[in-house]
């Protein structure tokens, strides 16, 4: 209905406190433009030009799908869509740093998103776990902020260094 990618599964990404039992979740229309770009690199590798023109043209319509779901008052993408066709009031820094990583976001929009990332407004859901981290950590990375990554290591992995973790 939207254009993004729906799946009437289980839709984790991170155990924070993200909107995202609902079919239609943002972060993993994302995450499927991610997938998308791995599939167009392969098949310029193969020289498959008929794959490829057909990814970049799904490519291309998934990511307008996204950035139609902009919230400008929020300045920020909303986690999910409701089955009754309501937008999720709740955001999460996770699709910031997704639409940055993956090229989605929209050049008027992208300072706001970066704001999200770096200094996310208090209401917004931050992440919760290792595994979510890690794609932060590469959008922080594509962007030249080591020291945010640095800064985000020590406050994130040493009290659990603190707490007995040997991992």
């Amino acid at each position: 209905e939207h254009g993004l990618f729906t799946a009437p599964y289980w839709n984790f990404f991170d155990w924070a406190e993200i909107d995202q039992d609902q079919k239609t979740v943002l972060h993993n229309s994302m995450l499927f433009v991610g997938a998308i770009d791995a599939a167009i690199k392969c098949a310029d590798v193969l020289d498959d030009q008929a794959n490829a023109l057909w990814l970049k043209k799904l490519r291309s319509s998934l990511c307008k799908a996204i950035n139609r779901s902009w919230d400008p008052a929020k300045k920020s993408y909303p986690d999910s869509f409701h089955e009754d066709g309501t937008v999720s009031k709740s955001t999460c820094v996770h699709t910031s740093f997704l639409s940055i990583l993956y090229d989605i976001v929209r050049k008027k929009d992208k300072p706001f998103a970066l704001k999200n990332i770096v200094s996310p407004p208090k209401n917004m859901v931050k992440v919760g776990s290792p595994f979510a981290i890690f794609y932060l950590y590469e959008t922080l990375d594509k962007l030249g902020f080591e020291d945010k990554i640095m800064e985000s290591i020590y406050e994130s992995y040493i009290p659990m260094l603190k707490a007995g973790a040997t991992t």
